[in-house]
């Protein structure tokens, strides 16, 4: 057994002591079975956690014994007030840290009054942030919380317990989530609220006067001319989209709906690969008009104000186009091409099963996506009804009237109608460098939900997912660490 311990200098000890601070010498016995790195590693690794749960436990104690005589007798009944109590011994503690578990003792009175018993916290713990109902502490709430959020709960478990030697349940974990993100979203919704409404009354009074002088004043071809110069300076782009969850066992699933807010600041990562250096991620389970305020107090911050070009990004949800022209009137909505390339596919792929033959079909979707392409979607629109008359089918007056499914002609022509305003000249904006597509929107889906909520095997209340969207969702904005450090302030 090889015995080893730490020694201060004799400057180190002069200025311990002029500080106030006690001298801590420390000696460690090391086992002669260390045969491997590994092995040393890991014995260091518990000893040093050990240390730091036994020098915390000390220092708890110490500040409890400094002032106990001092709290018993200003300490008052809980229940009456009154400060006539009596000593019933100590109750017994466990603390759950970062380092492990720690155990103390608190002093335990019983009120001459009312009879009820209670624990003396003395005011330096009270300061500490010490609860009298949590055995977890602060530190180690956040630590869980940041496990819970990036790994299902039986993994988050098992990494603190590796890593940390800290035991907690999965459902401890998943308790410490819900109850931390009901404090986090009462507090952005009061943020939100506060800042949602002027400014977007402010928003809508001035843009409302011009835009109807502009429409008396010039003809649409005019309008049509001095939208595309306007455009010419690099916009704010607002990416917004949908994916779903699967719910709880008896409940159908539910819409999580994504946005991020970006500009065209970005530097190249590798051969196709590009990182945007400016961006904000949104997300929410709850209702489009929840989504709505939390994406619109977003860009706010993102400096995007009243004079600010923007662009939106979207798949031709109806819901989305409403959204953005409700809270965006100034905004250019843009149809992503991805999702417009791939519902032409799709519908040739239709009419090919439909009795349509396949180079008929192939040589229609070749020219529809040639239209499209150059912002012709009247031309489009009008070669779907020609071909739906030639099949002998008519265009429908609404989705539901639509019976042949997702994927069928009359559906493919309710969907350019609907979106007949956000479909643009893509062949134009490509070439002066704007963003025609929703990737950016993609990938917001995959970092905020899918990577979390949507593993195998998962199903998910509404509640629960929009707590981890909303932990996710601070720590892909890199608001983590200061959203803690406003814990620890209030």
């Amino acid at each position: 057994m090889v015995r080893w311990f730490s020694t201060f200098s004799e400057s180190d000890y002069f200025l311990e002591r002029r500080s106030g601070m006690k001298k801590i010498q420390l000696t460690v016995e090391v086992p002669d079975d260390l045969d491997s790195i590994d092995h040393l590693e890991l014995y260091v690794n518990q000893l040093g956690q050990k240390i730091k749960r036994e020098i915390l436990s000390s220092l708890l104690s110490q500040i409890i014994d400094r002032h106990k005589q001092s709290e018993l007798d200003s300490s008052a009944c809980p229940d009456c007030k009154k400060k006539r109590s009596l000593s019933v011994g100590s109750r017994p503690r466990m603390l759950k840290t970062i380092f492990g578990q720690i155990d103390f003792t608190l002093p335990r009175r019983k009120c001459s009054h009312c009879r009820r018993t209670f624990s003396i916290i003395p005011q330096p713990l009270k300061l500490l942030k010490l609860s009298p109902n949590s055995n977890v502490t602060p530190e180690l709430r956040k630590v869980a919380i940041l496990c819970g959020t990036s790994w299902p709960f039986r993994q988050a478990a098992e990494v603190l317990r590796n890593l940390a030697s800290v035991e907690l349940s999965p459902a401890h974990i998943q308790w410490l989530c819900s109850k931390q993100a009901v404090a986090a979203k009462a507090q952005f919704k009061e943020k939100h609220d506060s800042a949602y409404w002027p400014a977007l009354i402010e928003t809508m009074e001035t843009l409302v006067e011009p835009l109807v002088e502009e429409a008396k004043r010039e003809t649409s071809e005019k309008t049509s001319h001095s939208k595309e110069q306007a455009w010419s300076a690099k916009p704010v782009y607002i990416g917004i989209d949908g994916t779903f969850i699967n719910a709880q066992p008896g409940k159908r699933f539910f819409e999580a709906k994504v946005g991020i807010v970006f500009t065209d600041q970005r530097i190249r990562v590798s051969k196709g690969r590009n990182l945007l250096l400016n961006k904000q991620y949104v997300g929410s389970c709850q209702s489009v008009s929840e989504f709505g305020k939390r994406l619109f107090c977003c860009a706010t911050e993102m400096g995007v104000k009243k004079e600010t070009e923007l662009i939106v990004l979207a798949d031709g949800a109806r819901w989305i186009s409403q959204l953005a022209k409700t809270q965006y009137p100034q905004a250019r909505l843009i149809l992503d091409w991805w999702h417009l390339k791939k519902r032409v596919g799709e519908t040739v792929d239709w009419l090919i099963h439909h009795g349509l033959g396949r180079k008929d079909a192939t040589n229609w979707g070749r020219q529809l996506r040639d239209w499209l392409w150059r912002g012709k979607a009247v031309a489009a629109l009008q070669s779907c009804r020609s071909l739906g008359q030639q099949l002998g089918l008519s265009p429908p007056a609404d989705k539901s009237q639509t019976k042949l499914g997702q994927t069928s002609l009359q559906s493919f022509y309710l969907y350019l109608r609907n979106n007949l305003d956000s479909i643009v000249d893509y062949q134009t904006y490509r070439r002066k460098g704007y963003f025609i597509s929703s990737v950016w929107v993609e990938k917001t889906i995959d970092l905020l939900i899918c990577r979390r909520l949507k593993l195998r095997g998962q199903n998910w209340s509404r509640q629960g997912a929009e707590n981890i969207v909303t932990f996710r969702q601070l720590i892909l904005n890199d608001h983590w660490k200061s959203y803690w450090q406003q814990q620890k302030a209030s």
